[in-house]
This record gives C-alpha cells, structure tokens and sequence, in this order.
C-alpha cells in the first residue's frame, strides 16, 4: 500500500504543468482571442468591408465638399478679375481726361488712347471677356468736353462730372454689379439691374460672349446684350425703373448698362441704338442716356424718338416731351419737346459719320484736325496764284452758354487761309492728306 501512493505522487509530480508554461499558454490564449482567432465563421463574416450605403454617404460627403471649395475658387477668381476691370478702367477714364486737356475733347473712338500711347493696348481688354481684343471699345460713351452748349442751371441738373463715359457689364451676371467709369475721373462698382424683353415678334438676342438665342417675352437681359429686329419684328424692354424703349422693324439696340447709381440715387440706363427707329419713354428722375454712333442723348423723365441710318451713323430725334441733351465730342445742345412752352423746334439732327460741320475726326498718326472740305489758297477764298504764306488758322470762339431754339450742334471752324499765296492743292481735312503747296517768302 505504501509503495503504491507512493508511486502515485511521483506520477502526479511528473504530470503537473510547469507555472511558465501554464503562463505562456495563457497569453496564447489571449492572443487569438484579441485577434479574433478561434471564435468561428460567423465572427469573420461581420469585419468583411463597408456597405454600400457606407460608401454613398462617404462619396456624397467629398462631392459637397469639392463643390464648396470650387465655388469658393471661383468667386475669388470673379473677385480677382473685378477687381483687374476697376484699374483698367480708371486707368482709362484717366487717359480720357488726359486727352481731353490736351486736345479740348474726348476722343472719337478708345483706340485714339493707345495709338497716341496714353495707354497700352492690354488696358482695353476686361480679364473676364472670353474673346480678344478690346473689351470696352462697345461701351464707350460719347461725350462733350466742355459741354459749352448749356446754361449753368442746366449743367447743374445733370451734373456734368458724374455721367459715365465707359462701362464694363461683363461682372454682372457673376458678381451682380457693373463696373462704371465716370467723366469726373473716378470708377464705381454699382449694382447692376436687368431688363425683361416684352412684345417680342422676330427679335434676336447677342450675349457678350457672341452666342445668340430667339427672342421670347419674359427673357431676362443684362448689360452687353443685344437686341436686333427683322424687317417686320417689334419689341419693348421694361427697366427696373419702368422705364420702356419700344423697337421697331429694323432696328439694333445693346443694353450697355442699367444700374443704381449710388446707394439709394435713381437707375442710370445707358443704351446703344445703332439702327431703326426707336421711342424712349423714361420715368420721371431717372437718368438714361442713348448713345449713337455720333452722339449721345441724354434724358431725365422724358419721351423721344431715335431713327438711326446704320450706313451713315446719323439719323434724327424728335422730342415728345420734357427736353433731351444731344452731345456730340465737341458741344451739347437741348432740345425741348412739344409740351415746353415757347419751343418751337422739337427734333434734332444727329450728325453723320462724315458731317463736316459736326464731329470731330482724329488723325491716327497723332496729329489733329478739324474735318473741313474747303478749299485753301493764299487769298482764302480759292485756289490763289499770289505769293507769299498762309498762316495757320485760327478756330472761331465757341458757342454761347444758351441754347438757341433750333438745337443745332455748333460747327467745327472752317480752316481759311489768309494773305498772299501761291498754292494749287486742297486741305482735304481730317481724312485726307494736306496738299497745299505753298512757297513761303
């Protein structure tokens, strides 16, 4: 009996797991359990990968966030480029005045700026126009330097330094304002107010960008759209002011800028007729100029008629009520509708493209002339055979401070010569060479 417990214990003793072993097979243990070894298939199965509805969620969330990061790109980019059209136009409305000291008007057409280098040609091109060129050419406004053809209490009304000479609409549908440089050197960044179409019978639409769309009642237009009209078409735009210009057949108008000028101040509308017959009713206190290819009309609460001839720029305006100033580049002139008392002359007419006697040509090799056909000799009053020189001749005082009843644009001075002479050519003008062969003694 005693040497069987005994051999019993020693089997025991044998037998019993070592305390290190005991421990490493614990933490074995512990390991597959963490690792999630040994605990089945239906253990696996549920840390396969993400559901569907996961990986929508997920997608949804990075489209929103790179919709908000481009949108917020795409507005600092608007911003940028505003900002870029701001320098370029008082860099432009600066020239202007720059001009106009040197030369005693504005000049016909902005290229003039860059061909008698008072600005380079990149300052005509908006960074946000998508073609090339010059951007502004379009929407410059025609202007009298001076104008000399009112009364004080006239140039008071309208407020000669704050009538825009050159605008930029290309921000508008982006930033919701336009961009506008004035005669009294500033720039302005106002907001911009659309016009509805209305009445639309064969009427087509230009955007800016040159892609054109039917005319349909109820469509929406911003500044540098166009509105063309067939032979028989029609249409009438409505203002925020409403404010109406009805078109009829024939006819070609651009929508250069309506905007607020100022924070609470009346819509200024600016518009470009370049054919047709066109009536303007414009509510009472606002301000709303139509500009041609000579001149520009300029009203505040009135009604007239514009009829362009598009292959000679000049046409003819009749003034129904109220008065409208007709400016061209050298004077401004009002013309009283039928409702004035006293008036006995309600229409104008706007000169042409070769109107010797009312516009202003430039030459493009930087000298300046007045546009005159006459014919100059040594005696002034023909082709002279006398001896001696011409002097250079000496410009007429300009016109009186009030307007005369036939609202007439003044004349440009005609050049005469004086004294003896011996010449056979003509001063041909500011399209022509001069030809005077003159020998001086």
């Amino acid at each position: 009996m005693q040497k069987f417990l005994t051999s019993h214990l020693q089997s025991s003793a044998t037998n019993a797991p070592h305390p290190e072993r005991q421990q490493t097979r614990s933490a074995r243990r512990g390991l597959k359990k963490r690792r999630g070894l040994g605990q089945g298939p239906s253990r696996r199965r549920g840390h396969r990968g993400f559901t569907l509805v996961q990986i929508t969620v997920v997608l949804l969330i990075i489209g929103v966030l790179a919709a908000l990061t481009l949108s917020v790109f795409g507005r600092g980019r608007s911003m940028a480029h505003k900002a870029q059209c701001d320098a370029k136009l008082k860099a432009i409305v600066i020239a202007l005045d720059a001009f106009r000291q040197e030369h005693g008007y504005y000049p016909e057409h902005l290229s003039e700026l860059v061909v008698q280098k008072y600005l380079e040609p990149d300052a005509l091109h908006c960074p946000s126009d998508p073609e090339e060129g010059d951007s502004y050419a379009r929407f410059y406004v025609h202007r009298a330097a001076h104008d000399t053809g009112l009364t004080d209490e006239q140039r008071i009304k309208l407020n000669s330094n704050e009538r825009p000479v050159i605008v930029c609409p290309y921000h508008e549908q982006e930033t919701g304002h336009g961009g506008q440089g004035f005669k009294g050197v500033y720039t302005a960044q106002f907001a911009a107010k659309p016009a509805v179409l209305g009445s639309s019978v064969g009427t087509t639409i230009t955007h800016p960008d040159g892609k054109s769309v039917a005319g349909a009642d109820g469509m929406i237009l911003h500044g540098g759209d166009r509105i063309t009209t067939s032979i028989s078409g029609s249409a009438v735009l409505t203002f925020a002011d409403t404010s109406t210009c009805s078109l009829g057949g024939n006819a070609d108008l651009t929508v250069l800028q309506s905007f607020i000028d100022g924070q609470s101040a009346p819509l200024y509308t600016l518009l470009r007729q370049s054919a047709g017959t066109i009536t303007h009713r414009v509510n009472h206190g606002s301000k709303y100029d139509v500009v041609t290819p000579t001149a520009t009309a300029g009203a505040l609460g009135t009604v007239f008629t514009i009829t362009i001839d598009p292959d000679t720029g000049g046409g003819l305006l009749q003034v129904i009520q109220g008065t409208v100033y007709l400016t061209t580049l050298q004077n401004t002139a009002g013309v009283p509708g039928a409702d004035i008392p006293g008036a006995s002359n309600h229409q104008a007419n706007i000169p042409t493209y070769d109107d010797d006697t009312n516009y202003i040509n430039t030459k493009t090799n930087g000298s300046v002339k007045a546009n005159s056909n006459s014919t100059s000799n040594g005696n002034g009053n023909g082709n002279g055979n006398g001896n001696g020189s011409s002097p250079t001749p000496t410009p007429a005082p300009g016109p009186t401070s009030t307007p005369s009843p036939n609202p007439t644009i003044a004349p440009t001075p005609t050049p005469t010569g004086s004294g003896k002479g011996k010449g056979k050519g003509k001063k041909k003008g500011a399209d022509g060479d001069d030809n005077d062969d003159r020998d001086d003694d």
